[in-house]
């Protein structure tokens, strides 16, 4: 729980508040109008139909619990940096692609689900190279998408620098978790 909220501190602090359609636009950014990260189209294609910003702080966490850490967390994961970092991924790229980002790194088969194989395989990366490894390389990865993603459209290269500056806070946050757990009392 207490990951969680930190994931969802992260999120929401790189989300901001209510982003209208025509802002979103401006910025080459084609999610549309936002609140607190969470689009109308993402909620019609959830069968939600009702604007995001209507929602109370707890329900806008209980959405990214439902649909953002459940997903990309894992039991196993629970307790680590990676399962923040794969958190934030999922909420900006969608979680099944921050879970394939994820299984292409640990040799998994790449479905974008967090199952058996995939846990096993990133507990093995993991005890041959270490959790600080395997974030870095999640984060070079994610780095990579965005870079091409921006400058593939020049109305996206505004968002460069704010993208990066939020991928290498997440890394900064997910290494500090690994840290903080790996002290013995």
């Amino acid at each position: 729980m207490i990951l969680f909220n930190a994931a969802l501190a992260l999120v929401l602090a790189n989300e901001g508040g209510l982003v209208t359609s025509g802002q979103a636009v401006r910025m080459g950014d084609p999610g549309g109008a936002t609140y607190k990260g969470i689009t109308r189209r993402t909620l019609d294609g959830m069968g939600i139909c009702r604007d995001p910003s209507t929602f109370t702080d707890e329900e806008v966490a209980d959405f990214y619990r439902a649909h953002y850490w459940a997903p990309v967390s894992g039991v196993s994961l629970a307790g680590s940096g990676l399962a923040l970092a794969l958190m934030d991924a999922g909420v900006q790229h969608g979680p099944g692609r921050a879970v394939e980002w994820l299984q292409e790194l640990v040799g998994a088969n790449p479905d974008g689900q967090l199952g058996p194989e995939t846990l096993l395989r990133t507990g093995r990366y993991v005890e041959e190279h270490g959790n600080g490894t395997l974030l870095l390389h999640y984060h070079a990865r994610r780095r990579q998408f965005l870079l091409t993603w921006a400058l593939s459209n020049g109305r996206r290269h505004q968002l460069v620098r704010g993208l990066i500056r939020r991928v290498d806070a997440v890394l900064l946050a997910a290494l500090s978790v690994d840290v903080l757990a790996s002290f013995k009392p």
